[in-house]
């Protein structure tokens, strides 16, 4: 194993990595535009307000606790003691969930996952010494309802993707494992023989072949990667938990408050912003046990649509169909990505959710629909972010900011730098400049309709510099080709297909060379009240 004691570790602000929405930045900067779309501003002294206005709020704790035990026990996981002592504590009111979910990513899919779950052991951390009298439990939330198992259905490894066919239309969480077997096989040799890789093949070996479906085997991979940390999940998709949600899902049914309440709010949005979700009429799903879809689970998911939109036949069902059977069956609707967030508000003690850029985005476009529910807005979070490069890779002295750069910037600037000659042309630039505004000033005294003349000739003359300064780039370039390749090496480490590393690579790979480190080296440099890129080299 590695150790993690010789990496050098830097940050860039997200503001100036360029990678976020203006609507993240603005949201973190505390933007005057944004500060009706919010509640709480993502700092840590907001939390004591947080805590006495959820105190208000009647969760039922015990309901809680008691679905807690019965779904590790459905897929026989022993919590550790950790993670056993925060689900207790759940039944003091004075403990509060800090809570981030995710897609049931085969083999945790992108890093970001990973980062998603750390930031969120760290807040509950620092949220403890910050507030010593108050109990804080990081929170994993399965999203065992989405059904779209195409974005979930693969993972990035080594350069290779592995996938399989999950099927369409099923919520995720009841998919069978068995789809996912074969892939194993495959992760077995690109991993090898090693005792991290060993370690890594057993977990997802165990997961995928000893649990029946994808809620199951996704729980039980976070919970061995992080059962020391004392994370609680749980899976929103539950009969006992879904009857508290039923006067939400009645309200959607009768009266579509989201549809009204979100566009309201969206048409305010969108004249500074690009909005991240906008609301249907009815915002809610329909799990179907008598029409189980062509592969994958047991059961369909199926949109809601109202009278106006019953036209639309293809995997829907409508609202006079299903509204007999809210208190009956609550386990059967599934809220969509709008109204997901207020059925994990009611149901847990919950003070902040962390969340990806799209998510901050969309969550911003809810507080008055939590406001007409009477349920409280919590603290949305951006989690922390990391980039890792290699020891070959990190001897190579580019400032971290500058790798954010287009390829062609960082080529050019490093070339100009490492030239033997001076091969930059802004003192000839400025001197032309200068010697035809002298030309120009002396030509006009005589005949001022010439002034356009000498202004077209220190264009054609400026052109020809800069034609020049190319041709002697590129001649310098050749020159460096090794080092050339070796930034463009480096750059597509940090964006693989042109995206942030955490948005396409999995923790695998660093998990073979740092072991048990790398999740020490995240929970060591992250801080979940500092927006900004690690970069780990």
């Amino acid at each position: 194993m590695i150790s993690t004691t010789t990496l050098n570790v830097s940050s860039v602000s997200f503001s100036q990595s360029k990678q976020f929405s203006p609507i993240l930045i603005d949201y973190l900067n505390g933007d005057e535009k944004l500060k009706s779309f919010y509640k709480y501003a993502p700092k840590i002294d907001a939390f004591a307000e947080v805590i006495e206005n959820k105190k208000k709020q009647i969760i039922d704790r015990n309901t809680l606790v008691k679905v807690l035990n019965e779904q590790y026990a459905h897929a026989a996981i022993k919590p550790t003691v950790e993670v056993q002592k925060n689900i207790d504590s759940l039944l003091n009111e004075n403990t509060f969930t800090i809570t981030t979910g995710h897609q049931l990513a085969l083999f945790t899919g992108p890093l970001y996952f990973i980062y998603k779950i750390v930031t969120t052991i760290n807040t509950a951390k620092q949220l403890k010494e910050k507030y010593p009298s108050t109990n804080f439990v990081p929170v994993f939330w399965l999203a065992s309802e989405d059904h779209d198992l195409e974005e979930i259905n693969h993972v990035n490894l080594f350069g290779k993707i592995l996938s399989c066919d999950l099927g369409k239309g099923s919520p995720a969480g009841l998919v069978s494992t068995k789809l996912v077997e074969p892939m194993l096989a495959e992760l077995k040799t690109i991993l090898g023989e090693s005792e991290n890789a060993n370690y890594l093949y057993n977990l997802f070996q165990t997961a995928y072949t000893k649990q029946s479906n994808l809620s199951d085997a996704t729980k039980y991979i976070v919970h061995e990667l992080f059962k020391n940390d004392g994370i609680v999940i749980i899976d929103g998709n539950y009969k006992e938990l879904k009857k508290q949600f039923t006067s939400v899902i009645k309200d959607e049914l009768k009266n579509q408050s989201a549809f009204k309440i979100v566009s309201e709010i969206n048409k305010e949005l969108e004249k500074n912003y690009k909005i991240q979700a906008s609301p249907r009429n009815i915002n809610l799903f329909f799990i179907d046990p008598s029409q189980p879809p062509r592969r994958g689970g047991d059961v369909s998911r199926k949109r809601i649509v109202s009278r106006e939109e019953s036209t639309e036949k293809e995997n829907t069902i409508s609202v006079t169909e299903v509204i007999a059977l809210v208190d009956t069956f609550p386990e059967q609707f599934s809220p969509n990505v709008l109204l997901r967030p207020l059925y994990q508000e009611s149901i847990l003690p919950n003070l902040a959710y962390i969340g990806g850029p799209a998510e901050v985005a969309y969550w911003l476009e809810l507080k008055n629909l939590f406001k007409y529910h009477n349920i409280p807005f919590p603290v949305v979070m951006m989690r922390n972010s990391a980039m890792f490069l290699d020891e070959k890779s990190s001897r190579f002295k580019v400032e971290s900011s500058k790798w954010f750069n287009p390829i062609d910037e960082l080529i050019n600037e490093y070339v100009t730098e490492n030239s033997a000659v001076e091969i930059s042309f802004v003192k000839e630039y400025e001197q032309l400049k200068l010697f035809y505004a002298d030309l120009e000033k002396k030509i006009s005294q005589i005949d001022s309709t010439l002034s356009q003349s000498v202004k077209a000739e220190s264009a054609k003359h400026i052109a020809d510099l800069e034609k020049l300064e190319q041709k002697l780039i590129k001649a310098e370039k050749r020159k460096h080709e090794t080092a050339i390749n070796q930034i463009k090496s480096i750059k597509e480490k940090l964006f693989p297909n042109g995206v942030m590393q955490e948005r396409h690579e999995n923790f695998m790979p660093l998990y073979l060379k740092y072991g048990n480190n790398f999740f020490k080296l995240l929970n060591e440099n992250f801080d979940s009240f500092n927006s900004a890129i690690n970069i780990f080299m």
